[in-house]
């Protein structure tokens, strides 16, 4: 029996259901360009999923519990098939929780097993929590949507729980970003035009650039990312005034607690 005035812990059924409420559609930042698809990459779900498991202390964890390895045409390629358990343990209560997914993954050289296994992890994790992908299928086809969906995780519950601050008003030589320019090719926002995107967008995408600014490896984008840094810079000090002329504090409506990764080439389609 339960001390009076305690509290009861949630079971780990319900630890997931929060996470699966807390988590938005996750767009397709990823891009095969030999194939020209977009895609979900795993980074993309783990980002999504994995800071609402740890607030709960769930712990998650993926074994391979059988696999074969096919030979497929003349050229050397092969087929690795994989099936993986995910185990989800509650570090508080002692509960576990196993699901299966299976995976597949063709290469010539060693890597087709990685691709197995990265494409079990992520739909491991896609379809429990049933997170949808990719555009707004209500969308009409061959229009853009200028709405931008909502962003996933702790991101998304705040901003569902509090508004963003309205755009400032602009008139011609107003101070924030120009009227054509746009995010780049990757992360939530990709493509969409800078003006007027939310303070905590604006944020994830400046300390990319900025990250990517203190690489000397990628010095050959470097004038790129300045180009966009600026651009995004101007439009947060645009919107930082127009919130604090109405009185009000900017801060409540910026998230810094995570750090955005960069784009990189190690997620690959499977």
């Amino acid at each position: 029996m339960e001390a009076p005035g305690s509290a009861v812990k949630p079971s780990l059924v319900k630890k997931l259901v929060e996470v699966m409420a807390c988590i938005d559609r996750i767009p397709k930042s990823g891009h095969n360009s030999f194939h020209n698809y977009d895609y979900t990459t795993e980074a993309d779900v783990l980002e999504a999923v994995r800071g609402e498991l740890a607030k709960r202390c769930v712990f998650i964890v993926p074994s391979v519990i059988d696999s074969k390895e096919t030979a497929v045409g003349e050229k050397g390629q092969r087929v690795f098939t994989l099936r993986m358990r995910l185990t989800a343990h509650d570090g508080e209560s002692g509960e576990k929780l196993e699901w299966e997914m299976y995976g597949q993954g063709s290469d010539s050289l060693d890597k087709g097993a990685f691709k197995a296994i990265t494409g079990a992890m992520k739909y491991g994790l896609l379809k429990p929590f049933l997170v949808p992908t990719g555009d707004d299928p209500e969308r009409d086809e061959g229009k853009t949507s200028t709405t931008p969906p909502p962003p996933a995780g702790v991101n998304g519950l705040k901003s569902r729980m509090k508004p963003q601050p309205p755009a400032p008003p602009r008139s011609n030589g107003s101070s924030g970003a120009s009227a054509s320019a746009v995010f780049p090719n990757y992360g939530r926002l990709k493509g969409a035009p800078i003006h007027g995107a939310p303070l905590q967008d604006l944020e994830y995408y400046a300390n990319g650039a900025r990250k990517s600014l203190a690489d000397a490896s990628k010095a050959k984008w470097h004038d790129k990312e300045r180009a966009l840094l600026a651009q995004i810079e101007a439009e947060m000090a645009s919107q930082r005034a127009a919130v604090a002329a109405a009185g009000e504090d900017a801060s409540p409506y910026v998230d810094n607690s995570e750090e955005p990764p960069l784009p990189s080439d190690d997620d690959r389609p499977f």
